[in-house]
């Protein structure tokens, strides 16, 4: 691990300084689609009023699906129309993605890759291995903690991201 800053400094390669160029855009895209996406999802769902399947609804004293994150919870016959629906806004609002795919998903998939290998990349300057990190708070601060760390020696040395 290092821990003088004139060795982080050294240690801040190209191959950094990239993933973490891939990690800000992977960032900048999810945050770019996240209202889009669930501004339709929510829509779909405002429109339908599905409903949870019996099994369900006696476990969650509810009928109506309100949100997206309780579509697993959808009577599998209303789960095919919600995603036919889904899959058409998806292509109205430009998205393309592989059938029953979400782009949001995907999006965030994608975020999470590119901040895990901009994680391996760190290991050997923060000595943290992000697999050790079990709690997605502690992921979280790490992430921010290091991509802090990255930007301000990019600032010290005039590279922009």
């Amino acid at each position: 691990m290092i821990k003088k800053p004139e060795e982080i400094k050294k240690a801040i390669t190209p191959e950094i300084i990239q993933a973490t160029r891939l990690l800000f855009e992977a960032m900048a895209y999810t945050q770019t689609i996240k209202p889009i996406v669930e501004k339709y999802q929510q829509e779909i769902l405002d429109k339908y009023s599905f409903r949870m399947s019996a099994k369900m609804a006696d476990r969650h004293g509810g009928e109506i699906i309100k949100k997206h994150s309780e579509s697993y919870m959808m009577e599998e016959s209303d789960f095919k129309i919600y995603l036919h629906l889904l899959s058409k806004a998806h292509k109205e609002n430009g998205f393309t993605v592989e059938k029953d795919c979400c782009p949001l998903l995907v999006a965030e998939h994608m975020e999470r890759k590119a901040w895990w290998a901009l994680a391996e990349l760190m290991e050997p300057i923060t000595g943290i291995n992000c697999k050790d990190l079990y709690s997605l708070k502690h992921i979280k601060k790490y992430k921010d903690l290091t991509l802090k760390m990255i930007v301000n020696h990019l600032k010290n040395i005039g590279e922009k991201i």
